[in-house]
């Protein structure tokens, strides 16, 4: 929940004893609801920032009903026009009779129950979309002064005017933002997948959604004949932080790179997983990567790392750290996005990738089985 190991918490605890049915957590950057696994107990985020998205909550004897408002409209703010966004109601109109599991929920838009185990955030690069068609709250665009909705950003010196649809449970605010990013179809997958140069981008906006000692798992697959050392997946810190070369990190990145066709994973600058014997899976085929947090707050030498579909020995050659995610850290694929600009200096050896790229998967749980069925792996 919305503190760490909250479903354990004394405090959760007595509000399922107690039959809370709603905990309002405070206001951040998105809406959402989750639903406690062994009771009916919510949990709201909601979003304010100068009145551009708010909550109406409305109670009877019976029925609690909450609807999410957005702000449409020109301007930057106070264009007094809202859209409804979503909804959530509780009714207990059984409950006079006893009813075991008497609460009916029901939800949509913003406000739809959060699926946890799913993918967060997904890729599967079927579909570009043009920039502000979805619109992405909160998001800092060229002109986000003067208007509301997105026409344009610019990431890395990169001007974006398109978007990549997030096919995963966290929905549109964490769409990518990508500029030259092709998508071409009918490859040896059977589906169209998305071709890197090195002046492309693509990144999301959004923070998170790393957590402290949260598990986090990334999957996608790769194509390249490069042998320099390219980022694959990047989350890091969108603030300035210290020289590495001069004081460690106190918070972790996680960032995932393919050097000479050899996966490395990096908790810090300083502090990195790779395979105990080198692959070269830069021989222009398809290969799927992986690397999944198997427990919270594991170590880094913890982390599982599959190279096409197989757990493959690995080795922490420096430092073996507890992983503990700067929060205020942004996400990117193919290079550093929107994280802070002192990345290029801190890691000077990465490139950004060059090459195609397919289904990439984020959760915040350790990847099964049957995640690697769904992504075409036996």
């Amino acid at each position: 929940q919305f503190m760490d190991y909250g479903e354990e918490s004394d405090f959760w605890v007595t509000m399922v004893k107690f039959g809370v049915d709603i905990y309002f957590a405070g206001d951040v950057h998105d809406n959402t609801v989750t639903k406690d696994p062994h009771s009916n107990l919510l949990q709201v985020i909601s979003r304010g920032n100068q009145f551009s998205n708010f909550l109406k909550v409305t109670v009877t004897d019976s029925i609690l009903s909450i609807t999410a408002y957005n702000e449409v409209g020109i301007k930057r703010m106070n264009n007094q026009n809202y859209t409804e966004h979503g909804s959530l109601t509780l009714d207990k109109s059984n409950c006079a009779a006893n009813v075991a599991d008497c609460t009916k929920i029901s939800a949509d838009g913003v406000l739809k129950l959060l699926d946890r185990t799913s993918a967060l955030v997904h890729f599967n690069f079927e579909e570009i979309i043009p920039l502000g068609s979805q619109q992405v709250i909160g998001l800092q665009h060229d002109d986000h002064l003067d208007t509301l909705v997105a026409k344009s950003i610019t990431i890395r010196g990169i001007k974006s005017e398109k978007s990549l649809p997030n096919q995963g449970s966290f929905g549109q605010q964490y769409d990518a933002q990508i500029s030259n990013v092709a998508l071409l179809g009918n490859d040896s997958r059977g589906s169209s997948y998305a071709t890197f140069t090195e002046n492309s981008r693509l990144g999301i906006f959004t923070n998170g959604p790393h957590t402290t000692g949260g598990i986090i798992s990334y999957a996608l697959w790769i194509k390249t004949s490069q042998s320099l050392e390219m980022t694959l997946v990047h989350y890091g810190h969108a603030f300035p932080f210290p020289n590495p070369k001069e004081k460690e990190m106190r918070k972790n990145m996680f960032t995932l790179t393919l050097s000479n066709g050899n996966p490395i994973l990096y908790a810090s600058p300083l502090q990195r997983l790779e395979p105990a014997s080198a692959f070269h899976l830069n021989d222009n085929k398809w290969h799927h990567v992986a690397v999944s947090m198997p427990s919270p707050s594991c170590q880094l030498s913890e982390v599982l790392m599959y190279i096409d579909g197989r757990v493959v020995a690995t080795k922490t050659p420096q430092k073996n750290p507890i992983i503990f995610f700067v929060t205020s850290g942004r996400m990117s694929i193919g290079g550093f996005g929107y994280s802070n600009e002192r990345f290029e200096d801190a890691l000077p050896n990465l490139s950004n990738f060059v090459g195609g790229i397919d289904d990439f998967f984020m959760w915040t749980r350790t990847i099964e089985e049957q995640d690697l069925s769904t992504m075409g792996l036996s």
